[in-house]
């Protein structure tokens, strides 16, 4: 029986990794419309630098509410690269059962699209909204 190496990099060091490898190669297909690990990376980078201006800090659990495309990728890589761990929130929820699934994961921040940052109106919860900075 063969041994298999395990690998002891994180997800985005492993992402990072193959961007460097292949970085024009498609990473995510969304509707049609490829992105490349090149750019992909780069997108990440960009907003993992954000969040950290914006307070996130190694070992915080962030939320992130944003539907299923590319941006959602884009920032869970984020959060990896900005030394977080992540809960991801579904936007078809009603708000009060978000709120709830956030405050049991201890977030104090949430990646999301401005439509969504009122979700998090009268609460403790900061909101990063990726289309509005």
């Amino acid at each position: 029986m063969e041994m298999m190496k395990v690998s002891m990099d994180c997800v985005h060091q492993i992402f990072e990794g193959q961007a460097a490898r292949t970085p024009r190669a498609t990473a995510v297909v969304f509707e049609g419309q490829g992105t490349a690990y090149g750019e992909l990376n780069a997108r990440a980078n960009r907003l993992a630098r954000h969040l950290v201006a914006h307070g996130v800090r190694r070992g915080e659990t962030v939320g992130v509410l944003l539907e299923r495309d590319t941006e959602l990728v884009v920032a869970v890589l984020a959060v990896l690269k900005a030394g977080a761990g992540y809960t991801l929130l579904d936007p078809g929820l009603p708000v009060e059962r978000v709120r709830a699934v956030a405050s049991l994961a201890g977030v104090s921040r949430v990646v999301t699209l401005a439509r969504f940052a009122g979700h998090w109106d009268g609460t403790r919860v900061r909101s990063v909204a990726v289309d509005a900075e």
